[in-house]
């Protein structure tokens, strides 16, 4: 209601502009009580200029439309603490700019098969941010996901999924991961030590039966490690050279360790 249609849109709260060429470059909408779905044909996606699209924490509902893919030069969008529903549109994958997704804390549902999000994540390839947190998602994780070097934040947690993690982490990447809350089962994969700058590792809230992972231990720029409310069991052994060297937060209960506490981990 603030916006006045006779003063030029670029002074209007929200909204960026392109000083040089007058192109409106991005749109705050956040928590401005802005609420029901989006027409496919709604006037934003003409705004083919736009980089910056942050929609969160709002009441919008029903499904992500579409014609999302009009905004061919978007780097980043915001999405999270609405009411979105169905499936992430296909035509997502012609946002080859996009840089930060966020769908967090919505209804989407489903399973991410392959087919739908495969060519879409791979035309991503400077994608940095994915959060798909807090949704209804279910099934296994899609093998694409590993294979996305240049991403750094994955969240998946509170979700649905399930099966092993062994098809993450094809590659040497930058990620820290944050998979809680989920139904994962099985090991640990040793294709984490791919993630060679892996900061921050959270796995707890699964059903992951496994011994302790000492592996891990090797992960020189670590400093979070989770695995709480899980079927972890047996000694915590730390037979290498390097353990944990930054090591700051470490959560082991709910499990069924047993034996004595390492002070190497310390």
């Amino acid at each position: 209601m603030s916006w006045n249609e006779s003063t030029d849109c670029c002074t209007s709260d929200g909204v960026t502009c392109d000083m040089l060429k007058g192109h409106i470059i991005g749109l705050d909408l956040s928590d401005r009580n802005i609420y029901g779905s989006i027409h496919p044909n709604n006037s934003l996606f003409q705004l083919r200029h736009l980089q910056t699209l942050n929609l969160a924490y709002n009441n919008f509902s029903g499904p992500v439309p579409r014609s999302i893919c009009n905004l061919t030069q978007i780097r980043e969008l915001s999405f999270g603490e609405n009411h979105f529903t169905s499936h992430i549109p296909s035509t997502i994958s012609k946002l080859k700019q996009l840089k930060l997704l966020d769908l967090s804390s919505n209804s989407l549902g489903g399973e991410i098969p392959d087919g739908l999000l495969s060519s879409s994540i791979c035309n991503m390839s400077i994608l940095s941010f994915l959060d798909l947190s807090r949704n209804n998602f279910s099934n296994s994780i899609p093998s694409f996901l590993g294979s996305i070097a240049s991403l750094t934040v994955l969240d998946l947690r509170r979700n649905h999924f399930s099966g092993s993690l062994t098809p993450l982490y094809t590659q040497k990447t930058s990620l820290t991961t944050i998979l809680n809350g989920n139904r994962f089962e099985g090991h640990v994969p040793m294709s984490l030590l791919n993630c060679v700058r892996l900061e921050f590792l959270d796995i707890g809230n699964n059903a992951i039966n496994d011994t302790f992972p000492t592996w891990i231990g090797t992960l020189e720029e670590l400093q979070v490690l989770i695995l709480k409310s899980n079927n972890f069991h047996g000694p915590i052994s730390t037979r290498l050279k390097v353990s944990f060297p930054r090591l700051r937060i470490f959560d082991l209960s709910h499990n069924e360790f047993n034996g004595s506490l390492p002070v190497e981990v310390f």
